[in-house]
């Protein structure tokens, strides 16, 4: 241990205890202050843990996340979107003459996307062979339920992504399909009488990709009042007359399936679909935040109350949390968030409490280094944190859970590797103690 106090009438005392001191730290005389009975600890004991969530909810997000895409640190991540339909509120076709189309399912690209939009992606579309519901009246679904679908496509489309510039993408389904809801809805049958009906006749709809071709996953809106599929017909008459009739998105019976698959990556070390932590020992040294697969950074600081031990008094004058990227994790095609959120935590490892500046929630906005990268970096002034725990004694259980800001959804990726301090450029806690 490296030990440099700022004024000689401790110095004598700190020689003769560096023996037993238990906490492994750096000292700085580099202080905010010229007061001797102030100590800075420039990079004070961390504890990095990656902790993963068993499932999560995806659905009532608003929003399909489709794809396939391949991280060398995260592993694969497959997505595919599930989701009734819903039945139009009019018939316009009813004992109307009419010739049919074609029908067209519609994905609206909302600009995000994980991988390399520049190569084409296979969007498939199946039809479900169980309508979407739970056996109780809870209308949430999880990213890891899966209802059956036929194998047959209904339709599929190869089509380069333009995630900021598109608009709509277009895929063409089955025109047997397309003929017989038609035929139904000029006949009135029964099937298109009820939204009951309706559910037992078109069950619902899984949108996926060809994993084998497709190395990006795309997110895509979902409005309220959706439409998803169009039946585009002519109506006969002195002229033809182009007509569509719009089928939206049942908002309450759509939700997203995501699959992470770790085996060729560092968290190969977790069990799927079960809640774990793992210290960053097990990871090659450093923790993981992926917004669409449930992992979060625990942070935990196991010597802190040691301060106690030094200091029959202690204040934290100053706490700042630096966190870096990990080099060579976030070139193209990824990018970094542009905000994080950080919560206190517990061995529960639930989020209890965001933390604040005491008005507003602290967001570690991100500093980026473009020349070098090197200080690239997020900063939490946590002191009021540091602090509490301090205040809580010998039995403090407390710790901190580093978040996506926009938290586990799959409407966006959000997505970050950091080091622990066992490596450069590893996570940092500045302090400043005022020790008397």
């Amino acid at each position: 241990m490296s030990i440099k106090r700022i004024g000689s009438w401790l110095s004598f005392f700190f020689v003769c205890c560096t023996g037993c001191t238990k906490t492994n730290v750096d000292f700085t005389t580099n202080g905010t202050s010229d007061d001797p009975a102030i100590t800075y600890y420039d990079n004070y004991p961390l504890n990095l843990s990656t902790y993963q969530l068993d499932t999560f909810i995806t659905s009532g997000h608003s929003s399909f996340s489709i794809g396939y895409h391949r991280d060398p640190f995260f592993g694969n991540t497959e997505a595919a979107g599930f989701t009734g339909l819903l039945l139009p509120e009019d018939n316009p076709v009813k004992s109307q003459s009419v010739i049919f189309d074609s029908l067209v399912l519609l994905l609206r690209p909302n600009g995000s996307y994980y991988g390399d939009s520049s190569l084409p992606v296979t969007f498939i579309v199946n039809e479900l062979t169980q309508a979407i519901s739970n056996d109780n009246e809870d209308t949430r679904y999880y990213n890891a339920r899966k209802f059956p679908y036929n194998s047959t496509a209904l339709g599929s489309r190869t089509v380069t992504v333009r995630p900021g510039r598109d608009t709509a993408i277009r895929i063409r389904l089955s025109d047997a399909l397309g003929q017989d809801l038609l035929q139904k809805l000029r006949l009135n049958a029964t099937a298109v009488q009820s939204q009951t009906a309706f559910e037992k006749y078109i069950k619902g709809f899984r949108i996926g990709v060809d994993t084998s071709l497709t190395n990006t996953l795309y997110y895509f809106n979902i409005p309220t009042d959706s439409t998803l599929l169009q039946l585009h017909y002519r109506l006969n008459g002195t002229t033809y007359q182009e007509k569509i009739l719009n089928f939206n998105v049942n908002s309450s019976l759509q939700y997203n399936y995501i699959l992470p698959d770790r085996q060729n990556s560092p968290l190969n070390v977790f069990t799927p679909y079960k809640k774990q932590l793992k210290s960053s020992a097990l990871t090659a040294h450093k923790a993981y935040l992926h917004s669409n697969s449930g992992t979060m950074i625990k942070i935990g600081i196991p010597d802190l109350l040691s301060l106690k031990e030094l200091h029959p008094y202690v204040k934290v004058m100053k706490a700042e949390l630096i966190v870096r990227p990990a080099p060579d994790t976030y070139g193209y095609p990824y990018t970094l968030p542009s905000t994080l959120s950080i919560y206190a935590t517990d061995d529960g490892n639930g989020l209890n409490e965001q933390l604040t500046d005491g008005t507003y929630a602290l967001t570690g906005n991100l500093n980026v280094d473009v020349l070098y990268g090197e200080n690239t970096f997020y900063r939490f002034d946590i002191t009021s944190f540091i602090s509490s725990v301090i205040s809580e004694g010998a039995f403090s259980r407390s710790a901190l859970m580093l978040t996506a800001a926009s938290g586990t959804t799959e409407t966006t990726l959000e997505r970050l590797v950091i080091n622990d301090q066992t490596l450069t450029r590893g996570i940092q806690l500045k302090l400043h103690i005022l020790g008397l």
